[in-house]
């Protein structure tokens, strides 16, 4: 029960700076041609589960702080325990901020939607279930604006179901524009 109260909490505040952080972004800068927003990539592990696709956009905050909002899917397991197709799949959404210039380290939190094939204990039927697992995020990113290149690392550890803490890895390689 403890651990509902506290994401409940957690989510709130990041609502909160999520708001803050658009508002102040949308009338503080302005957009240069030299900076590169979008960022497309490829993850193993992390919050997307075992690998996912995902788009990013970046608002600058300060001339090295950047706060990132993250959408991505991926699908895992194909094929349920009956041999039908019918995969799992996991949509994580975060908000990470991020420090420095080309080498940066990053830090954030969001949550994945998964939607899985689970068996009904009722039935031994598959039915589908959906979950929110909290993710967090603490590692290593580095871009090229040169060559548009993006490559990410990091410890990602996430809440399973919002009720199992779990130590998750990821790594990410893509590009800007």
């Amino acid at each position: 029960m403890r651990i509902n109260h506290e994401i409940n909490r957690l989510r709130k505040c990041i609502g909160i700076l999520f708001l803050f952080f658009v508002t102040y972004s949308t009338y503080s800068q302005q957009e240069t041609a030299s900076q590169k927003k979008n960022a497309i990539y490829f993850e193993m592990g992390g919050a997307g589960g075992s690998h996912s696709m995902n788009y990013e956009r970046v608002l600058n905050v300060k001339s090295m702080l950047d706060l990132n909002f993250r959408g991505g899917f991926g699908f895992d397991n194909w094929k349920d325990y009956n041999g039908k197709i019918n995969p799992d799949f996991v949509m994580p959404f975060t908000v990470t901020i991020t420090y420095g210039k080309n080498h940066k380290i990053e830090g954030g939190l969001g949550e994945s939607f998964s939607n899985t094939n689970e068996t009904d204990i009722n039935t031994g039927n598959p039915r589908r279930m959906s979950h929110l697992s909290t993710t967090f995020c603490i590692g290593y990113r580095y871009q090229n604006p040169a060559k548009n290149l993006l490559i990410r690392a990091g410890y990602m550890p996430y809440i399973e179901f919002n009720e199992r803490f779990q130590h998750w890895a990821g790594v990410s390689i893509g590009f800007i524009f």
